[in-house]
This record gives C-alpha cells, sequence and structure tokens, in this order.
C-alpha cells in the first residue's frame, strides 16, 4: 500500500517562495559575517550564560550545527575533573602517534565534543603526518 503526495506548480511555487524568503531576506539558517564574529567570541568565552544564551539564539535563527557545538562547549566544561585528565592524557598521546587517520578520528571526536580548540591542533597535527608520510613515500 502506498501514499502519493502530488505538489501542484503553484503550492512548490510557494514553498520555493518561502525558503527563498528565509534566506535571503531573514537569513535564517546563515551564518552571516557577523553572526560568524558572536560564534568565535561565544567560543572564546568563560560566561556559560553568554555562551547558553548565544546557542538558543542560533537555535531560532536556524544554526542548529553551531548552537550545538556552544551547548557541547559548555557541558565540555562542567565535566568531572578525571574526565578531564583523561582526555588530556589522550590528547597528548595522539601527539606520539604516527598514524594520521587515527589522530583525525581522534579529532573528530574531540570537536564533536565541544572541545574546538583540541581538535584543531589535533587536525593540524593530522595534516603535518600526512604530508610527512607524502614526502617520504
Amino acid at each position: 500500500m502506498s501514499i502519493t503526495v502530488y505538489i501542484t506548480g503553484g503550492a512548490l511555487g510557494t514553498l520555493i517562495a518561502i525558503q527563498c524568503y528565509r534566506k535571503v531576506i531573514l537569513k535564517q539558517g546563515v551564518l552571516t559575517v557577523e553572526r560568524r564574529e558572536k560564534y568565535e567570541a561565544a567560543l572564546d568565552s568563560t560566561d556559560e550564560t553568554i555562551i547558553l544564551t548565544l546557542a538558543v539564539e542560533f537555535d531560532k535563527m536556524g544554526l542548529k550545527k553551531e548552537a550545538r557545538i556552544l551547548r557541547r562547549r559548555v557541558a565540555q566544561r562542567r565535566l568531572p575533573e578525571p574526565v578531564k585528565q583523561a582526555r588530556r592524557e589522550v590528547f597528548k598521546r595522539a601527539f606520539k602517534s604516527r598514524k594520521p587517520q587515527a589522530v583525525m578520528k581522534l579529532a573528530i571526536a574531540f570537536e564533536k565534543d565541544g572541545a574546538i580548540d583540541a581538535a584543531s591542533k589535533l587536525r593540524m597535527y593530522a595534516e603535518t603526518l600526512t604530508e610527512a608520510n607524502d614526502y617520504g613515500n
């Protein structure tokens, strides 16, 4: 049993017009220069209320990914000290690795948890390893 849905040209045109209005006029879901500056400032901030307020604001603007990262950033700071210490140890051990794929996987995991700075450093190290392997072969 299947259900067939028909969208007429007028209805489809209306849907497209609504999406265009959201993107162009309201800039819904668009990370403008001004919003990017706010986002980067919040990532550098230590005030959890500022970060969480911006996360709520970004959710309303349709910037779900950025809002999620900001919330994870706050959650990461609230972790118990033993968990933070274990992450530091894993981070340090990653720089002894010679496997760029493993380092990149760790960078992705750190980024998903809101550790943006650590993820960035791991990505740079993984890229350096890749380049060194390419150069050596």
